[in-house]
């Protein structure tokens, strides 16, 4: 029977790592940190499966979107209903499409009402491509909800509470600010200037609240052929894990530290990781160290190819996860910095995401049929993926066969040229047939969809399929060590 040789554990990697040993004192808190993940992750899967699984909302929480109904109509009628009607008085647009736009902007303003967490479930939406609304996604995507910062007030105390004394100053002017979390620099009481994560208070209850409201919700949905192909309920279960996992800062650290070994092995030009500062980790807040000159993405975007930047982006996702079965579950703009030189430097990893090697072999050998137009090959590596129902007879699957064939989409050509229609099209055939996406790749698709939205963001007229081009040439090669790495 075969099994995966056996990989070196972090902790043990940390120790012979010269990126590690760099950072005096890193190696004892890696230690440290991972005997107490291994406490925390014992839990874990059981509490996303209780925060996305139908039962009992949050009465609060259900007050506070009867509120944002209101609210965002309020907001939806003085900013744009008057700009609407002008439209219509003017014979702009044809009625149904007034409604449409209507009803796009009414829920954006309804996130808006939400606050942090309405934010945070804007951008699933907006990174939802394929499966959202089309004229939501794009409405999220022109204007996309930027949530207030944290107080300056607000995170001194909290960098106070979490580090007594050992804080000696912060800036009031956040780095980077997301829904979640902001970036500040400060300077420790020994003198060392530092970038802080600071967790975004309440947010994480916020949004395992609406989880468990959407999963109740969501739970009939199961029985639409579509939407069972995409398993709402499995979406909402990964999406808590990540929740639980990225809302907590201590996993942040670690997480970096093991993306670090996997680029100490195989550095991505043009891209550097800041390491976390050792005796700064706790759950609402992380130091990492900062480069003199740094910049926020945004602001040095004229000092970085956006072409360059790609692969090295691509090799956190989508290498590192064929290759080494670990990748960066939540890479976002605001983890991006600008350095003096051009290059990029990442600060955090607010969730990693694991697939296991035979999982990966059938993926590799998909996208190898997928890009080389074998048809049979793609079903079979559906039914090693454990896509395809285990009751398909031979008849279904070469019904399935022929589905794939018969799709323009699915074309190699039309695949380089816009690889983002095939996924409208893949839903289609699953719904058809009965397949459902497995759950180990449910986190992967959604690390995709950030690939997506940054490589839109670095190089705004590159097709999604384009930026992974530089990748097809080393699939071979990651097969083969695959499987020579697979032992008998």
């Amino acid at each position: 029977m075969a099994s995966e040789t056996p990989a070196p554990s972090l902790v043990t990697a940390a120790r012979s790592s010269a990126w590690v040993n760099g950072q005096p004192g890193l190696v004892e808190e890696v230690e440290r940190w991972a005997r107490a993940r291994r406490f925390r992750d014992a839990a874990l899967d059981e509490h996303a499966r209780a925060w996305a699984s139908p039962g009992p909302p949050s009465l609060t929480r259900l007050a506070r979107h009867a509120l944002a109904v209101p609210a965002g109509q309020a907001r939806w009628a003085v900013r744009r209903l008057p700009g609407m009607v002008l439209d219509g008085l003017l014979y702009r647009d044809p009625p149904e499409e007034l409604l449409r736009a209507a009803a796009t902007a009414w829920v954006r303003d309804q996130f808006e009402s939400l606050g942090p967490s309405g934010a945070e479930l804007a951008r699933l939406v907006e990174q939802s491509e394929g499966i959202a609304p089309s004229l939501l996604v794009d409405r999220l995507r022109k204007e996309p909800l930027l949530p207030q910062p944290i107080p300056a007030a607000q995170v001194w105390r909290l960098l106070g509470r979490a580090f007594p004394g050992r804080v000696h100053a912060v800036e009031d002017e956040p780095f980077a600010v997301s829904p979640l979390s902001q970036l500040h620099k400060a300077t420790l009481d020994d003198g060392r200037e530092v970038l802080f994560r600071v967790a975004r208070p309440g947010v994480r209850e916020g949004l395992l609240h609406d989880l468990r409201l959407a999963a109740t919700l969501l739970g009939p949905a199961e029985l639409v052929p579509r939407l069972r192909a995409v398993r709402p309920l499995s979406v909402l279960r990964s999406t808590a894990r990540q929740t639980i996992e990225h809302t907590d800062l201590r996993n942040d650290a670690l997480n970096t530290v093991e993306l670090g070994l996997l680029l100490e092995t195989g550095p991505a030009a043009g891209l550097t990781l800041a390491r976390p500062v050792p005796e700064f980790a706790a759950e609402q807040a992380v130091a990492f160290e900062h480069a003199e000159g740094a910049v926020p993405l945004a602001e040095g975007l004229d000092r970085i190819e956006g072409r360059t930047a790609v692969p090295a982006l691509m090799k956190l996702i989508v290498e590192s996860a064929l290759a080494d079965g670990v990748f960066h579950a939540d890479l976002r703009p605001e983890h991006l910095l600008v350095l003096p030189d051009g290059s990029l430097s990442l600060v955090g990893c607010s969730a990693a995401g694991r697939l296991d090697r035979q999982l990966r072999l059938a993926f590799l050998d998909y996208v190898t049929a997928l890009f080389g137009g074998d048809f049979a090959g793609q079903v079979d590596a559906m039914v090693r993926l454990g896509a395809v129902p285990g009751s398909m007879d031979p008849v279904a699957l070469a019904e399935l066969e022929e589905d794939l064939r018969a799709a323009p989409e699915l074309s190699p050509l039309r695949l380089m040229r816009d690889g983002g229609a095939a996924g409208p099209v893949l839903l289609s055939i699953a719904a058809r047939h009965g397949l459902q996406v497995p759950t180990g790749l449910l986190q992967w698709f959604r690390a995709l969809l950030t690939y997506r939205a940054l490589t839109r963001h670095l190089v705004p007229d590159m097709p999604f399929a384009q930026a992974l081009l530089p990748l097809l040439p080393r699939l071979g090669e990651i097969n083969k060590r695959l499987r020579r790495d697979t032992v008998v």
